[in-house]
């Protein structure tokens, strides 16, 4: 109960008059009067005492209620600001993209499970091939044209930098790093085999076929080739801790662009989408990939390539340019309808301690 102002300046006054009066009425002999003039003076002091405490209490108490008070509103701002800007440690995406180029780096061994008819295949750099054919182990390279050829098998080893670009139904498989392999079905084939030394040539006409079995060196500086000519093919089910779309404009420049041809990132998280123009630029950081699958483009321009994982990163744009879409922890919050519900009760506590001090 906060006391009457009128009252406390009453016993003030009385305070300060029986002080006075008690020293007269001692001068002139009544102790008597004197005492009770006294014993109100110590009991008013007593009171006024207690009175400047609960004041001084009442003042500091409200002065900290509002720098409290202050002080959240400022942190509360501070830490939205944090969380506007702060990246989630990674961001679910999916990608549909069709690009005429595209390099990966496998983070697992991969093999094809899909055959391909291909009209004709081209290796180079193999150190490995068929015994009755060529029983040497060096270097040779290998040309099959004809009607009836299919890719049965490619393998390749976890940390192959690879490299594949596509241009109407032909392929070009770039490897280096770790050799790669793969396994021929031919039944009508004209085969050209060839090394520094000589050339050997071979034509197969079978209804049951023949395997041919092959083997790359391990290069690290020229990647070993793969080369087909198919209707249609796809490479399913690699596992990559890169993927880019850069190609090179010339051979041996180091002058690089953009092979998107067109394509979207899908946001699984918010379900946003990011549209893609020819010639914009992805760039993924920190990778965890869950499925990556590649196929002939539908429109003939390349091929179509379909990502869904995680990155650290995203950054996406014109090339050179590229703006960060990395979803920040805002954005998961808000989009975490239960971590917004927390949030929000939170906060509705804070405030309520804020105003009645509980």
């Amino acid at each position: 109960m906060k006391p009457d102002r009128q009252l406390i300046d009453k016993i003030k006054k009385d305070h300060d008059s029986r002080y006075l009066s008690a020293m007269q009425k001692l001068a002139a002999g009544d102790s008597c009067g004197a005492e009770e003039d006294l014993r109100y003076f110590n009991l008013s002091s007593q009171v006024l005492a207690v009175q400047r405490k609960n004041w001084f209490y009442v003042r500091t108490l409200a002065f900290n209620r509002k720098n409290w008070l202050y002080g959240g509103i400022v942190f509360c701002i501070l830490i939205f600001m944090l969380l506007c800007v702060i990246p989630c440690p990674s961001t679910d995406i999916r990608l549909e993209i069709e690009t005429e180029n595209l390099t990966f780096t496998l983070a697992r061994d991969w093999a094809a499970d899909h055959q391909i008819l291909a009209e004709r295949v081209e290796v180079d750099n193999i150190v490995g091939f068929n015994r009755q054919i060529y029983p040497e182990e060096e270097a040779a390279s290998i040309s099959l044209t004809g009607e009836d050829i299919i890719i049965n098998e490619i393998v390749m080893m976890k940390g192959t930098k690879g490299e594949l670009s596509a241009q109407g139904g032909t392929v070009k498989l770039f490897a280096k790093e770790f050799p790669i392999g793969g396994e021929l079905y031919v039944y009508r084939a004209a085969l050209t085999l060839e090394t520094p030394e000589q050339s050997l040539e071979k034509n197969f006409d079978s209804e049951i076929g023949d395997t041919l079995n092959f083997r790359s060196a391990k290069t690290v500086g020229y990647p070993v080739l793969l080369e087909f000519f198919a209707k249609n093919w796809q490479f399913d089910g690699l596992q990559a801790e890169h993927i880019g779309f850069l190609e090179e404009t010339k051979p041996g420049s180091g002058d690089f662009r953009s092979a998107i041809v067109s394509g979207k990132i899908i946001f699984l998280e918010t379900g946003t989408e990011k549209e893609l123009k020819e010639r914009d630029n992805v760039i993924l950081k920190r990778l965890n990939c869950s499925r990556l699958d590649i196929s002939k483009s539908e429109s003939g321009k390349g091929m179509k390539v379909y990502f869904e994982g995680s990155a650290g990163r995203i950054l996406s744009g014109p090339q050179d340019f590229e703006r960060d879409l990395t979803m920040t922890v805002m954005q998961w919050l808000w989009n975490q309808k239960v971590m917004g519900i927390i949030l929000l009760a939170l906060l509705s506590f804070l405030g309520r301690n804020f105003y009645t001090g509980d």
